[in-house]
């Protein structure tokens, strides 16, 4: 956990020593299971030079900890941090809300079972720190969530749609995500060819969602009626949401492809945290982006915003991204050739 500046095994640990002899944890089993699960870490250290190891565990820190504090973003991020996470697990946290309010689950009495006690805190316990700790984004809850579908699983197990409701839900939903795919996805693109062949895609996936899934349903759990849900969701975005959005949008990895070689005879720096973008920059350039506020002048460094000279400019959906400098007015594609530019590595 510590490796993983996570503390899912650690609150496994902290709930086990409440509850039991300290001396149990200290069993032949246990550090077994500790060895066993540094093997990864271990065999990561010893791949990679030991200096650029001790950099990159450095940089994942310094990135996570926030450098300066505003007061209002801090006070609306911890008020807006339960609503996001409502919307980040939806559709099961409405559920689970609306049957809340309704009475037909109580939580409480399922305390009295020593596994989902376990369970129930550990998430909690983990859910408060991120909440808390300024420096934490909503993504790092997801190693807890399955903690979640445990508990969600146990308490909403026995309820049940009717039937025929049931049935008639998912086929309304399938009649209606069709014409919202093809309206949208041909005002979007101005392609209709493009999104008749997406359309093919979904039907194809449609027909085998109706005869594989929707008659075997013999009772319909609430659990069952909305992974059928999501799962015909799921179907739609990869039809025609993110095939639209690969249409219209360069993917992250041609991008990174392309400052890459841009770059691959300069120095390179980033005043930027989108995080894939970086990713595969380093990948492909097979070399540490370093993140610096202040680059050196005589380098460059991508941006979110234009700064000093702008070399060029990239589009990934809502994001833009500048590859700027702040003494080079113009970059050549193939700088190595032409002694363009001459900067000892690093």
């Amino acid at each position: 956990g510590v490796v993983n500046d996570d503390d899912h095994s650690a609150a496994f640990y902290v709930f086990y020593s409440l509850f039991n002899p300290v001396e149990g944890i200290l069993s032949l089993n246990h550090l077994f299971g500790f060895i066993v699960g540094l093997l990864p870490f271990g065999g990561w250290l010893f791949s990679v030079r030991t200096d650029q190891a001790i950099y990159t565990l450095l940089s994942e820190v310094i990135s996570r900890s926030p450098g300066h504090f505003n007061l209002l973003d801090t006070f609306m991020r911890y008020v807006s941090f339960p609503f996001r996470f409502l919307g980040a697990t939806f559709p099961w946290s409405l559920i689970f809300i609306f049957h809340l309010f309704k009475r037909n689950l109580r939580p409480v009495e399922s305390l009295k079972y020593r596994t989902l006690r376990f369970l129930l805190l550990s998430f909690l316990f983990n859910l408060l720190i991120y909440w808390v700790f300024p420096g934490s984004r909503l993504r790092y809850v997801m190693p807890v969530l399955p903690f979640l579908a445990v508990l969600l699983a146990f308490w909403l197990g026995e309820l049940s749609f009717v039937h025929k409701r049931a049935k008639d839900i998912l086929r309304f939903t399938l009649e209606l995500l069709v014409p919202i795919g093809i309206v949208v996805g041909v005002i979007v693109t101005h392609n209709p060819s493009f999104i008749l062949k997406q359309t093919i895609f979904f039907l194809i996936f449609a027909y085998l969602f109706y005869f594989l899934f929707m008659p075997r349903i013999n009772y319909t759990p609430v659990v069952v009626l909305f992974a059928l849900l999501m799962l015909l969701l799921r179907g739609f975005y990869s039809s025609y949401y993110l095939s639209v959005a690969e249409y219209k949008y360069p993917p992250v990895r041609k991008v990174a492809e392309e400052i890459a070689e841009l770059t691959k005879d300069y120095r390179l720096y980033t005043k930027t945290k989108y995080l894939q973008l970086c990713f595969y920059v380093e990948k492909y350039r097979d070399r540490i982006l370093p993140f610096s506020k202040n680059p050196p002048k005589d380098s460059l460094f991508l941006s979110s915003k234009r700064e000093g000279n702008v070399l060029k400019e990239f589009t990934l959906g809502r994001h833009r991204f500048y590859l700027c400098s702040l003494s080079l007015k113009t970059i050549s594609d193939k700088t190595s050739e032409e002694g363009a530019l001459n900067v000892k590595s690093q």
